[in-house]
């Protein structure tokens, strides 16, 4: 372990454009070490970017969120992991990833939305769904047809259904990780929490009162019933 640890502390100072080597025992933190009075060539080469060490916060703010109880971080953190677990899944056995899932599912659960609506459900950009369409289509598990009024509502091919098939248990298996070990009725709540918690972000403006939009935020996922068997099917009589 010393000898790797000296390797690397000899490779960093090599990389430092002026500096001189570690001396033996020197300590670059040691106001004393030669390390420290080595010529720099630029500010950037500081550890602290060259600021004066009064310009350093160092210690914890005073107004601070309590992130072990912040909810919006906590929410991310698991749908963060299972998003990685899963999308890792599907790319090792469908060659497909979690966006392109997506889609699948909810052509599997509303045949005939369109791109726009798709997005809307998702709650993600527009951008984000067309190019996993094009990967769908060009595998052969999407079709997008003619619709009235110039839409074109797609759907999924036989091929399509069985990957959503096939794909169904990867993703249940995020759903059984956050749930193992909660009653029935305790999962039920959770579900009841984020719908209600969906519903008031959908009650709100995405800029709120005279705020400046930023960037590609989007409206967060509508609400769609899925489609009946005797909805209307282009090319169908």
């Amino acid at each position: 372990m010393e000898q790797l640890v000296g390797s690397s502390t000899r490779m960093a100072a090599r990389g430092r454009k002026g500096a001189r080597p570690l001396p033996p025992g020197g300590n670059s933190s040691d106001p004393d070490s030669s390390w420290n009075e080595a010529p720099m060539t630029s500010a950037h080469e500081w550890p602290n970017g060259g600021r004066a060490a009064e310009d350093i916060v160092t210690e914890p703010l005073s107004t601070r969120i309590d992130l072990e109880e912040f909810t919006p971080r906590l929410v991310y953190l698991v749908s963060n992991a299972l998003v990685w677990q899963e999308s890792h899944e599907m790319r090792r056995r469908f060659g497909l990833g979690t966006n392109d899932w997506r889609v699948i599912s909810a052509l599997g659960w509303r045949p005939g939305l369109s791109a726009t609506e798709v997005a809307a459900f998702l709650g993600v950009n527009k951008a984000v769904v067309s190019k996993s369409v094009a990967v769908l289509v060009d595998r052969a598990l999407v079709a997008l047809l003619q619709g009235p009024r110039g839409s074109r509502p797609m759907y999924l091919t036989r091929a399509g259904a069985q990957m959503h098939d096939q794909m169904v248990p990867v993703s249940s298996r995020g759903h059984e990780l956050i749930t193992t070990g909660l009653e029935p009725e305790q999962v039920a709540r959770l579900n009841e929490l984020l719908r209600e918690m969906l519903g008031q972000l959908r009650g709100q403006s995405v800029e709120g009162d005279g705020a400046v939009p930023v960037g590609d935020i989007v409206q967060p996922p509508v609400r769609l019933e899925p489609r009946r068997r005797n909805d209307e099917v282009p090319g169908e009589p």
